[in-house]
Order: C-alpha cells, then sequence, then structure tokens
C-alpha cells in the first residue's frame, strides 16, 4: 500500500519545497552512500576516481575562469566604444 505523508508526519527540521531543506542527508545516509560506492567500485578504483574528478573539477575551474575573464574584455570594450560615442 502506499503510504501518503500527512503534514502532522513531516518532522519539524524538514521543510517541505524549500531547498535548503529537501536533500538534507544524515550520518547514516553518507555512510552508507560511502558503502555502496566501495561495494561497486572497490579500494582500489576510488583513488582513481577521484583523481579523474579532481582533474575535471580543475578543467571546469579552469573553463570557466576563460569564460568569465573573455567576457570581461568584451564588456571593457563595448563601453569603450559606448563612451567614445557619447
Amino acid at each position: 500500500f502506499f503510504y501518503i505523508k500527512k503534514p502532522d508526519d513531516i518532522p519539524p527540521w524538514r521543510n517541505p519545497g524549500d531547498p535548503d531543506t529537501d536533500m538534507n542527508l544524515g550520518t547514516w545516509e553518507i555512510i552508507l552512500i560511502l558503502a555502496g560506492v566501495i561495494i561497486l567500485f572497490g579500494g582500489k578504483k576510488i583513488p582513481e576516481l577521484a583523481r579523474g574528478l579532481g582533474e575535471s573539477l580543475k578543467e571546469f575551474k579552469r573553463t570557466a575562469s576563460s569564460i568569465q575573464d573573455e567576457a570581461k574584455q568584451h564588456t571593457k570594450e563595448i563601453k569603450e566604444v559606448v563612451n567614445h560615442e557619447s
């Protein structure tokens, strides 16, 4: 059977619809997720996965910074053109 929670059944720390409290993970949930990762990938693969994730994150940050710098440069050029025409 499906159990539909009534508003009285919702714990006071959880506010449904609030993005700040909707995805709270407790200690046991985190431990369970980590155990699942270890079981799926094995202890030897985890450092390789972490290294790959770190490299991907570094590349993402580098690209985001490059895009920001390019946008700032274009904004500066546009301001110069607008100020020159005024």
